[in-house]
């Protein structure tokens, strides 16, 4: 399993990571950013009881940060549109998982 921090920052906003979480109301989903709790959660077993794969628990991560990122800025262009949504958050995850030494971005 992926361990994530247990809270980030977003737009000046502490963020809850609750991972794995299981939705009792509904199998169907993986994912969910609720800005009234600030939480992010993510599944850790889909809805047939699998254990969810690494690289799609880190793109269901990714989806959910990108929707707090969206709320935080107020421009909610992502709010209606989960499947422009979901191709960020896949395009993110292998630009991060396939080129190395990113982190210079960072470095000041």
């Amino acid at each position: 399993m992926i361990k994530f921090p247990p809270v980030i920052l977003v737009g000046g906003c502490d963020i809850r990571i609750v991972y794995p979480h299981t939705f009792k109301e509904r199998t169907d989903l993986f994912g969910q950013y609720d800005h009234s709790l600030r939480e992010i959660r993510v599944v850790g077993v889909d809805g047939g009881g699998s254990l969810c794969a690494p690289f799609h628990t880190m793109t269901t991560f990714v989806h959910e940060l990108i929707h707090a990122m969206d709320f935080h800025t107020g421009h909610r262009i992502f709010e209606n549109n989960e499947k422009a949504l979901d191709g960020h958050a896949e395009t993110w995850c292998q630009i991060l998982r396939d080129t190395n030494g990113l982190r210079f971005l960072l470095d000041e």
